[in-house]
């Protein structure tokens, strides 16, 4: 990969859904990034026309995850809220692994970046946590408030 200052890969996981097929559409609608979808080998989701790639991986195979995240800038999590927590933690630990420097947390729809806040709200500390096992692990975590579109 060519080293750029500005972002050239993204690899997403739930494309196939609500949330993450609305971002790889609008990823894939201003064509200025390669976006690789990341699913389940056992995933019956329709993924978005004109994906750069499709990659499968058991998201319990920390090195079936780091081979398919190879080459990525940007790891963006969209997954149901029913997937078990641990599961966005070894995405993100492949992540780091593999040399992805940015990440977008499976965190939609509340802004927390107010501390005091997160901790009020049903879904605030698990983020929390998230975020600073990010942080601790010396990757950068992107909001949606925010997204990649200022990275």
């Amino acid at each position: 990969m060519a080293s750029s200052n500005h972002i050239e890969t993204i690899a997403i996981i739930g494309a196939g859904g609500q949330v993450g097929g609305v971002i790889a559409k609008a990823l894939i609608t201003q064509g200025k990034h390669k976006l690789t979808a990341i699913t389940r080998p056992d995933s019956s989701s329709r993924m978005p026309e004109g994906l750069h790639e499709v990659r499968k991986a058991d998201y319990s195979d920390h090195a079936a995850l780091v081979q398919a995240l190879k080459g990525q800038q940007v790891l963006i999590i969209t997954m149901a809220a029913t997937v078990p927590k641990e599961t966005q933690m070894k995405l993100i630990d492949a992540a780091k692994e593999a040399g992805v420097t940015y990440i977008m947390p499976n965190e939609y729809g509340v802004a927390i970046d107010n501390e005091q806040f997160a901790k009020d709200i049903m879904i605030g500390a698990g983020s929390l946590a998230v975020r600073r096992h990010i942080e601790k692990i010396g990757l950068k975590w992107i909001g949606l408030s925010c997204g990649f579109w200022c990275v």
